[in-house]
């Protein structure tokens, strides 16, 4: 048996058919029939999301963001992100979908064991300005990652974090 989905002309809703003789597939087929064991093109619905290198143009989308994503918290200062695009440029990172920024996440190196157990954000980043990134640290520190409310659920952090990975 075969499963047909006809989506008819004649009719907005799709039935669903159970077909054990093929003459009545290739009949459905001229009518405009689609079957599920035939493949659909879903690239028409994909839009590419680009991952790439921070720039200061992305600063007021960034600082919108996180306004969004952490309501209770103090946000960045635009001090703060020009400080990360001078110091450490390249672990800077955004997630971009048709020219929107949707997404980000911010890095530094440093030598971890340089800090004790009891570190806080504010030590490990220099109160948020990384000043104390080391080019030659051994561990690459995360400090943020963030997704635009409307964006979530669609692996956008994710794939902040294997590009995060691929710059360690």
């Amino acid at each position: 048996n075969l499963t047909c989905i006809d989506y008819s002309l004649n009719s907005r809703k799709s039935k669903l058919l159970r077909l054990g003789d093929v003459s009545k597939r290739e009949s459905l087929e001229e009518k405009g029939a689609l079957f599920m064991t035939d493949a659909l093109d879903m690239s028409k619905f994909e839009k590419p999301m680009m991952i790439r290198q921070m720039t200061t143009a992305d600063i007021d989308a960034i600082l919108e963001i996180q306004r969004l994503s952490f309501p209770g918290m103090e946000p960045w200062e635009r001090a703060h992100l020009y400080s990360h695009l001078t110091i450490f440029p390249e672990g800077q990172i955004v997630a971009e979908l048709d020219g929107l920024v949707i997404g980000s996440c911010s890095s530094l190196r440093i030598n971890f064991d340089e800090y004790d157990d009891r570190h806080t954000w504010n030590d490990i980043t220099d109160n948020g300005f990384i000043t104390n990134h080391d080019p030659n640290g051994y561990n690459l520190y995360g400090i943020e990652v963030m997704v635009h409310p409307e964006y979530r659920r669609m692996k956008v952090g994710q794939r902040l974090y294997e590009a995060r990975k691929d710059l360690a």
